[in-house]
């Protein structure tokens, strides 16, 4: 529909200025649309009070799927099991305000796997956000003014070590990833060792937990790889000559020997 205007003979017809003011509405909407297509609101459905957590993925895909083609070169994963590709799949289709009920229907997963992956890429420190990057969530309309970042390359190193097989030994890049903590281990072993006998209290050395040495580790050297204490359990059930563990209190050793399926209450 064309407007009469008394300026019309010198600026643009007015049907013209309003496409534009609409064309650069437009512009806003989807800049803002992709500005919550960049975080992504967990909630459960079926929760009396739901909990909405919110987060970033801190890679872009074609990061996770260059991840994703590696991984697929060292292990062969059970179908049963959530890669980094499907898992960002499923991030995507969350970000679209599907619940996690509705996503794990949609790619026939359990909820829980589903939850504990993302626990597994999930950074505990929660991100803050600057002023200009606080939005309200269209999906639980709370100001968000921090989000937790998601690393897939956790995932990476977990689905990694999940199994293990002669690569382990055969790949240099395996060998130097656990360069930096095997050297610590038995620095650890050798002080435990030295120090075992000594009749000072404040001198001698106790033995550890597993998971003691894996937390110490990463204060000490917080860039370098450091395993799971579960990973390390299957690394020496299957390779005891790879770690030696004298200096592991009992409860752990035991764990690393017999290869118990329930998970030890290690204490230090």
């Amino acid at each position: 529909m064309q407007v009469s205007c008394m300026w019309h003979s010198f600026c643009l017809p007015c049907n013209k200025i309003v496409v534009l003011i609409n064309f650069k509405k437009w512009k806003e909407t989807l800049k803002l649309y992709e500005k919550f297509r960049k975080y992504i609101c967990v909630f459960d459905k079926y929760q009396k009070e739901n909990k909405y957590q919110h987060f970033k993925i801190e890679e872009n895909h074609n990061t996770i799927f260059k991840m994703q083609g590696a991984l697929e070169t060292q292990r062969k994963l059970r179908t049963s099991q959530i890669d980094l590709e499907q898992l960002y799949n499923i991030l995507q289709e969350l970000s679209e305000g599907f619940s996690i009920q509705e996503v794990a229907k949609i790619f026939d997963r359990d909820i829980r796997s589903i939850k504990s992956k993302i626990e597994i890429i999930a950074n505990r420190r929660p991100l803050s956000l600057d002023k200009h990057n606080r939005y309200v969530c269209p999906k639980c309309l709370k100001r968000v003014m921090s989000v937790k970042t998601l690393n897939f390359a956790k995932l990476y190193e977990h689905l990694l070590g999940y199994s293990f097989s002669r690569l382990f030994f055969v790949s240099d890049a395996i060998k130097e990833k656990w360069k930096a903590y095997r050297k610590y281990w038995y620095s650890e072993l050798n002080t435990y060792n030295k120090n075992r006998n000594k009749k000072n209290l404040v001198q001698k050395e106790v033995k550890k937990s597993v998971t003691y040495l894996v937390n110490s580790f990463k204060k000490i050297s917080p860039d370098e790889f450091a395993p799971s204490p579960s990973t390390i359990y299957k690394i020496i059930k299957k390779y005891p000559y790879f770690l030696e563990f004298d200096h592991i209190i009992k409860k752990s050793k035991e764990n690393m020997e017999h290869g118990s399926k329930n998970k030890p209450n290690l204490k230090h």
